[in-house]
C-alpha cells in the first residue's frame, strides 16, 4: 500500500500546499475541545483508540457552528503497515499527549458525500484536515508525506505548528468523580476546578461554545487552568436523570439555593474538593440562556435579586463573581432583537467572562 490512487488530485500534489502546507503560512489553530478521556499515559493504543467517530451530519453540523477541531479521513484498512505506523507511532501519542480530540470518518463513507469541504482524498492512506471557524486550515495525508505518517518527531513538530492546545476538556464519570476528590484526570492534587456542565445535544450549549466560550479563551492573554465539561447526555432520558442533577447541585433546593429550577444547561461551576461531597463544595456557580422572554421582557432567568442577594452565599460567595457587573440582575430588562440568544448575549457575555475570570 505504498502507492495511492488519488481521488481529486490525479496529475500533482502541489495543490495539497495550497491549504497549510507552506509552513511559512502555517499558523495555530485553537482548537475549541479537547478530551482527557482516553488519553492518559496507561490508556492502550490499539485500533481506532484515542479517535471519536463521527457521521457526516455531525461534521456538517460543526461547520455550521464555525467550529475549531481536527477531522481524521481514515483511508487505509486496519491491517495495513501504513496506518499502525501512523496511528500507534504519531497520532495516538499527539492525541494523548496534548489530550486533544480528534474526530474520525472512513474515506468509503465520506467519499460518497457532496462536498468534501477542500479535503483531498487518497486511496488507501489517510488525511488529516484541520479546521477554523469551520473552513479548512490545514492539511496532510501520509499518501503525499511518507515521512510525516511514520516518524513521530516529524508529525509533532507538524502538529505544533498548526495546532494550539484546547482549554475545554471532556471528562468521564469517573475522571469527574476524582476531580471533586481533588485529584485531576492526570493525576495531580488540586484544591479548586472549573466545571462546565452541559449537554452535547443542548442548542444553548452550542451557542456558549461557539460563541461566549470560544471568544473568551480566543481573547484570553493568561495562562488558564484547564475547564472541564461534562457531557449530561449520559444521563438523559434515564430514570436516574433528576437525581443525578440534584446530586451534583444543578437543581434549586432548600439545602441548595443556588441551584436554578430542576437543574439547566449550560452551568458553569467552581468546586473547592472536600472527600467527593457535591453541593457543599460549590463556590461560583452560573446558569446562562434558560432565560424566556415574554413581550420584549427577560424572564425567569438565573440572575434574580433574590438569588444574588441571599444571605447564603455559599463558601465564599456563589454570586460574588457578578458583583461587580452592571447589570448582574437581568429579570425584567427589557429587550429588542427576535432572536432569544442574540437578545440576551449582550448581558450574558460579561456574565460569563467574569465567571470565567473567577474559576480558571
Amino acid at each position: 500500500m505504498k502507492s495511492s490512487a488519488l481521488f481529486l488530485l490525479p496529475f500533482t500534489l502541489l495543490g495539497l500546499f495550497s491549504c497549510g502546507g507552506n509552513e511559512e503560512d502555517a499558523h495555530k489553530v485553537k482548537l475549541d475541545k479537547g478530551t482527557m478521556i482516553s488519553t492518559q499515559k496507561k490508556d492502550e493504543v490499539s485500533g481506532t483508540s484515542q479517535l471519536t467517530l463521527i457521521p457526516y451530519s455531525k461534521l456538517n453540523s460543526m461547520i455550521e457552528e464555525k467550529g475549531n477541531f481536527v477531522l481524521l479521513i481514515k483511508g487505509s484498512d486496519d491491517l495495513c503497515e501504513c496506518w499502525h505506523l501512523f496511528h500507534e507511532n504519531c497520532l495516538a501519542p499527539y492525541i494523548k499527549y496534548k489530550h486533544l480530540l480528534v474526530y474520525y470518518m472512513d474515506l468509503s463513507s465520506f467519499e460518497k458525500e457532496a462536498d468534501h469541504y477542500g479535503i483531498k482524498l487518497y486511496a488507501n492512506h489517510d488525511t488529516l484536515a484541520i479546521f477554523e471557524n469551520g473552513s479548512l486550515s490545514a492539511q496532510q495525508s501520509n499518501a503525499s508525506d511518507e515521512k510525516w505518517g511514520n516518524d513521530q518527531p516529524t508529525f509533532f513538530a507538524w502538529m505544533d505548528k498548526h495546532v494550539a492546545k484546547p482549554s475545554v476538556y471532556y471528562v468521564s464519570l469517573d475522571q469527574l468523580e476524582s476531580l471533586y476528590q481533588g485529584i485531576s484526570p492526570s493525576g495531580e492534587k488540586i484544591s479548586r476546578f472549573g466545571i462546565y456542565f452541559g449537554r452535547d445535544t443542548c442548542p444553548d450549549c452550542s451557542y456558549i461554545n461557539t460563541h461566549e466560550l470560544k471568544d473568551y479563551f480566543l481573547s484570553s492573554t493568561r495562562d488558564t487552568t484547564p475547564l472541564y465539561y461534562f457531557d449530561f447526555d449520559l444521563y438523559r432520558g434515564k430514570e436516574n436523570y433528576q437525581q443525578k442533577k440534584d446530586e451534583y447541585g444543578l437543581s434549586q433546593s432548600e439545602s441548595n439555593p443556588y441551584g436554578y429550577e430542576k437543574g439547566a444547561f449550560p452551568t458553569l461551576m467552581s468546586i473547592i474538593p472536600s472527600d467527593g461531597e457535591k453541593i457543599n463544595t460549590i463556590d461560583q456557580m452560573g446558569v446562562f440562556y434558560n432565560e424566556s422572554i415574554k413581550d420584549g421582557t427577560i424572564a425567569n432567568s438565573y440572575f434574580t435579586s433574590e438569588r444574588i442577594n441571599h444571605p447564603d452565599a455559599g463558601i465564599n460567595g456563589a454570586l460574588d463573581y457578578c458583583r461587580e457587573i452592571n447589570p448582574n440582575v437581568l429579570d425584567g430588562i427589557k429587550v429588542t432583537a427576535n432572536n432569544q440568544k442574540e437578545a440576551l448575549s449582550p448581558y450574558t457575555k460579561p456574565l460569563i467572562n467574569a465567571l470565567l475570570d473567577a474559576i480558571i
